[in-house]
């Protein structure tokens, strides 16, 4: 067999080897893209959705507005423009079967839906109207002010640094203010 030949196949072979692995990791980089970006849409919908219904809390409500509050749920009242009555809605933290993470799910009139299975961390916690912080068991008629943190962190993880998406706000209700 001529040198040249085998030099060919050599280098051919070692041509090879370089294209497969860049295209593995061009694959496994474009796998992490695609995760991360879904992982932060699904939680950009899921603090829109919180924090603009935790600001309706007692929005034309005659009752008391918060009927439970703690540093893993709340439950509140607010009524809808197109219903005569007031939804009763409940935001809440569930542990998972993974030791380190959470469900956050949503409870309305009694139908519970799951919102999010990639809780890493969640809280709620309050402030009275002087701006102090209210330790739990939290009277529901102090609250002025809700901090909300949320922490997602997708349970497939492509590549060596996790992806995790914080999330953190306070959120005064006007109706709660009166």
């Amino acid at each position: 067999m001529p040198i040249g030949y085998l030099a060919g196949v050599i280098v051919g072979g070692l041509l090879m080897i370089s294209v497969i692995t860049l295209t593995n990791r061009m694959n496994e980089s474009s796998g992490q893209v695609s995760l991360y970006h879904t992982a932060r849409i699904q939680h950009n919908n899921t603090t829109e959705w919180m924090t603009d219904e935790l600001r309706k809390i007692g929005y034309r409500v005659q009752e008391i507005p918060v009927e439970q509050a703690d540093s893993t749920s709340i439950t509140f009242y607010y009524r809808r423009y197109d219903q005569s009555e007031p939804v009763r809605v409940r935001w809440y933290r569930e542990n998972s079967q993974q030791s380190d993470r959470y469900i956050l799910k949503r409870e309305e009139n009694g139908n519970t839906a799951v919102i999010n299975h990639n809780l890493k961390d969640f809280y709620f916690s309050y402030r009275d109207p002087q701006g102090q912080k209210l330790s739990d068991p939290v009277n529901p008629q102090q609250i002025r002010e809700i901090q909300l943190r949320v922490e997602t962190e997708p349970a497939d993880q492509w590549g060596r640094q996790p992806l995790s998406t914080r999330f953190e706000t306070s959120i005064v209700p006007r109706n709660l203010n009166l």
